[in-house]
């Protein structure tokens, strides 16, 4: 896969958060749209993409930096609940050349900027190897413990990848419910038999085939992980 991108303080980023209305989930929105104010760029545009226009007012109280501008995008004929997670994509194609980093992640996913910052870092250094960075999930128990809820088992013997100095985990499950690409990348994307919603089922992990619509809201969040 391609590589470019060294971070600059004028570089933009465009967010798409796919959000189905509920207001119990709306305390984890919140979090994940507060947390880009420690992000250091000259601009961040998050747009929500919701089956409900009632998701605009229950973000009326966030109050943002000026560098960070947020829309709701209301979709509200969809032929699926699953759909949702599906729509950015026509949108997010046209914004090619306004964003140096396009970032999709669910509702309730939290990328501190130093995660950020190394996921690039690494993206460039894998540049020419034909893998993609991507992140692993922690989640946290009522005991405080971390976890990898997407490991449905112990990894035996992880497959590691060495290359530019540094080692990295092919993970069985690499499935952490976001993607991030700079420009070239997002490109190469867009240019893929995985970008289209008619497609979805192109990404087609092993341990998700014959599962039809049960995996089609997660497929969005595979970005390029199975791009052969």
């Amino acid at each position: 896969m391609s590589g470019e991108a060294t971070m600059a303080r004028d570089d933009r980023l465009l967010v798409h958060i796919p959000f189905h209305y509920s207001p119990q989930r709306l305390p984890f929105l919140h979090q994940v749209v507060r947390n880009f104010q420690t992000y250091d760029l000259a601009h961040i545009d998050i747009v929500v993409d919701s089956n409900q226009a009632s998701t605009r007012s229950a973000l009326d109280s966030l109050s943002l930096p000026p560098f960070i501008q947020i829309a709701i995008a209301v979709h509200g004929s969809l032929k699926h609940p699953f759909d949702l997670t599906w729509v950015h994509r026509p949108a997010m194609a046209t914004q090619l050349p306004n964003y140096d980093y396009f970032l999709y992640l669910e509702d309730d996913i939290l990328i501190p900027w130093p995660s950020f910052l190394a996921h690039l870092e690494d993206q460039n250094r894998l540049t020419g190897s034909g893998y993609s960075r991507g992140f692993l999930r922690l989640e946290r128990d009522h005991q405080g413990r971390h976890f990898l809820a997407d490991f449905s088992e112990p990894m035996q013997k992880p497959a590691i990848l060495q290359w530019g100095g540094a080692a990295f985990i092919q993970p069985k499950y690499p499935y952490c419910a976001c993607w991030l690409y700079h420009r070239s990348q997002m490109a190469e994307f867009i240019a893929s038999s995985y970008w289209p919603e008619a497609n979805y089922n192109h990404c087609n992990p092993p341990w998700a085939k014959g599962k039809g619509r049960l995996f089609k809201r997660e497929k969005a969040a595979f970005g390029m992980a199975y791009l052969p």
